[in-house]
Parts: C-alpha cells; structure tokens; sequence
C-alpha cells in the first residue's frame, strides 16, 4: 500500500517546523554515498572524506523558472475573509523553501502591511520557545517518548523494526540509540531528513519570514501551539503511528515538495488538494490519520479565525497550505459559516516587471 508522497512530505515539514533548525547561513553538503551535513562549513575530515557542497538550484543543466507568472494575473494562496465589523486576511502557507521563494507576491505583503496582528499555528520565534521551554520539553517528552521501561520494539512487526534499524544505520546511527522513540517521532525524523536533502529549511518557510518580521513590532496570536501540535500525537494509536513510519521507510523520496510550492505560488488549491488529499479515499489506513493531523484541527483553526472576526483589528492569518483546501478545510468552513470569502488575486504588468518573483501591482 502506497503512502501519498505529499502527504509524506508533510510530516517531515511539521517536524521541521516545529523542532531545531539549521541556521539561515547552513549550507547543505553531500557525501559520497549520499550522506548529508548541515552546517556553516565543512570539517576538514568532512572535505577529506570527500563531501561537497549541495545546491539544487545550482545543479548543471537545471533551469531555474521564475516562482510567479510574469505576465497576465494569478490567483494567491490568500483569502480576504469579511465580517461586519473587520478584515482577516488568511494565507496558506509552505512551512519549509528556499531563498529562492523571496520577495513574496505584493498582495501578500500588503496584507501584512494592512494587518495589526499575525496569527501562527505555533509560534517558534525562539524568544518565545524559551520563554515556555517548561511546556514544551513536558509535551515532547509526554508524546515523544516511551515510559521509562518501554521501547520502539514492543509496539511495532519485526518487519518495520527491520527496515528502521537499517535506514537509521545508513544515517549513521541505529535503532538502539533512539529505541526510546515513539514511531510517529522518527517518522518524522526520516521525513525532516529527507526535505533537508532537497535544499529546503524552515529558516525560509513563510511562517518564519512573517514571525521574524513581526517580533516586536506586531502582535503575534497562536491559533495551536507548539505543545499542542506536539500533544496531539499522544492520540495516534500504536498502528497509526506504525503506519505513518512503514510507509516513510518503503517511499523513494522525490521533488513532491517543489510541486508544493508551485501549486502554492499561482494559488492552485486543486492542486494542492490532489497533491495532499488524493489518495486518501483509495486507503482506508490513512482516513483516521488525515483526519487528526487536519480536518480536527481545521475546526479548531476555524473558530479561532471566527474570534478574530468578531473583533475590529485587521489580522493576517498564517497556516499551512493544507488547511485550506477542499471541503473541509478552513476556507470552506468559513463560507459555510457565511462570512465573505475571496482569493486575493495580483495582476502584473509586463512592461513594469523588473524581476522572475516581482509582480508589481496587485487587485
């Protein structure tokens, strides 16, 4: 049974998003067998080893396009949503990029220049992860790890203990150092590793981009937090979380996230929804996963969205772009509820363009 690759790639991006992070300067390095280090440089036992600097934008041959159309008009991954007494302004966002994905799309700017306040599914500025390291460490430690006297082994077939072991082994490690893990955690370890390797931070991510711009000049809300995004995995069962790293383990790994962000840079929900959502209904194992790791969570997203329309200030609403889309997801809960919907559009003038991501007036 095949695990959508997108849906894969989103574990790693929430792990990404919500743990340690290579520093904005790291450079990403290869090893001859394709092992990686991150860092601002290379060891020198590192480069005798043979290790090299990787840049999937810079691989000969590869033709960089440009992020936004550069001509006509093109849908945002962002909603206007009015109520009688204000404006909330909702983005989708891609939590992991790449510098190549700046300057954003004008009318997203603009609605963060409109907005009074930014609203985040966890704030990770790292001034306020120290401020709650209490809370934090208690949620990874309750959700993460097994009590004292459990292990991976006892809770998942010797066929996925197997594969573990050795794909951990060919990062460099074993299963015996990290036994301690529940499988959703290492999961998710896996996946992190895998988005890293194409290049992709979440130093870069649009979460970060608007957190770093607003500390100490906006206010910043939490629509979740960390330790609930973390908490909420205490409530996948042994075979859900089995199932989530069976599948990462036997999946090739590929480009998914750079149709991700394609999808997201022209606003394409269908896209986006075919890339995250098709093949749920064809997997039954993967129903109760989806429907914890989103459709639960975008009711709860939904009504914190709804308090901030029933106030007067302007907020500019940031979650990931998975959220949005289909049925279920916060944009089409919020028309449901009759609240005022659209999709921001930007119209580019060609003659005034000046850049492959610079659009240059916005409807």
């Amino acid at each position: 049974m095949r695990l959508k690759r997108a849906f894969r790639v989103f574990l790693g991006i929430l792990f990404l998003s919500l743990l340690t992070a290579p520093a904005r300067g790291a450079r990403i390095y290869e090893g001859p067998n394709g092992e990686i280090y991150m860092g601002d440089y290379l060891p020198r036992e590192l480069k005798e080893q043979g290790y090299v600097p990787r840049s999937p934008d810079e691989e000969p041959g590869r033709k960089k396009e440009p992020l936004y159309p550069r001509e006509g008009s093109y849908k945002n991954f962002l909603w206007k949503v009015q109520s009688r007494t204000t404006t909330v302004y909702v983005l989708g966002s891609i939590h992991v990029a790449k510098p190549g994905m700046y300057p954003l799309s004008p009318s997203i700017e603009e609605a963060y220049r409109k907005s009074g306040a930014i609203a985040v599914e966890a704030n990770i500025n790292m001034s306020h992860m120290i401020r709650n390291t209490s809370g934090i460490q208690k949620a990874f430690i309750d959700s993460a790890l097994y009590p004292e006297g459990d292990i991976i082994n006892n809770h998942i077939s010797r066929k996925t203990y197997g594969l573990l072991d050795s794909r951990l082994r060919q990062m460099g490690t074993s299963l015996e150092n990290m036994k301690s893990f529940r499988p959703w955690f290492l999961s998710m370890v896996l996946e992190g590793a895998g988005v890293a390797r194409q290049g992709y931070s979440p130093e870069e991510g649009i979460d970060k981009y608007f957190l770093r711009k607003a500390e100490g000049r906006k206010k910043i809300l939490e629509l979740e937090g960390i330790d609930f995004q973390i908490e909420m995995f205490k409530r996948f069962t042994d075979k859900e979380q089995e199932t989530m790293l069976l599948y990462t383990l036997q999946a090739r790994e590929d480009s998914q996230v750079d149709d991700m962000v394609r999808a997201w840079a022209r606003g394409d929900t269908r896209k986006m929804e075919e890339l995250i959502f098709g093949d749920m209904q064809k997997d039954p194992e993967l129903k109760p996963i989806f429907e914890k790791l989103f459709f639960e969570r975008n009711r709860g997203m939904a009504r914190k969205i709804e308090g901030y329309l029933a106030g007067k200030e302007s907020i500019l609403v940031i979650a990931g772009a998975g959220h949005m889309v289909g049925k279920r997801g916060i944009i089409q809960i919020l028309r449901d509820k009759g609240y005022k919907v659209e999709q921001v559009t930007t119209v580019v003038k060609p003659a005034q363009a000046q850049g492959a991501n610079q659009p240059v007036s916005v409807n």
